[in-house]
């Protein structure tokens, strides 16, 4: 399936979940830092592959975290028997090409859900700004986070 087009719907988006501190005494900077992470489920019942993007929000001169949101996207895959394949673990492998092109939307989704959610408060500036991808630093996943055939 390496050279195939993978035809895929942008079936919806979630609020997972969203916190945030009270604003620090010596109040915040101009300056930001992120913490992003993507981590990306299957859904074989429903035919869905759903990344899931937990962005932390940190600031101050030492930086703690002011606030964290975590926004899942739920993409479903056409012909999902013929795309995601298990391997011999019994684990749905994602297609790079397949991820490559669903991470960065979920990002930028999740980037216009943490601007939503924090407007009128005093991370109302934290914008997450563009990544690019490649830039990332990638984590083995670890077999917990790979959601397995159902029994």
């Amino acid at each position: 399936m390496s050279n195939d087009i993978i035809n895929f719907r942008f079936v919806g988006i979630e609020l997972v979940f969203k916190s945030m501190e009270e604003m620090p005494l010596n109040g915040v900077g101009p300056q930001f830092f992120f913490d992003l992470r993507v981590d990306i489920k299957v859904h074989a019942e429903l035919k869905l592959v759903i990344p899931f993007v937990t962005i932390k929000i940190r600031g101050g001169e030492e930086p703690v975290e002011l606030a964290k949101i975590g926004v899942s996207c739920l993409f479903e895959i056409e012909d999902f028997e013929n795309v995601l394949l298990m391997n011999e673990h019994g684990l749905y492998v994602v297609p790079p090409a397949l991820e490559a092109t669903i991470k960065p939307v979920a990002v930028s989704t999740a980037r216009g859900v943490m601007y939503s959610e924090f407007r009128g408060t005093y991370l109302n500036n934290a914008v997450l700004p563009v990544i690019y991808m490649k830039s990332l630093i990638e984590e083995k996943p670890h077999e917990e986070n790979i959601t397995k055939e159902p029994t």
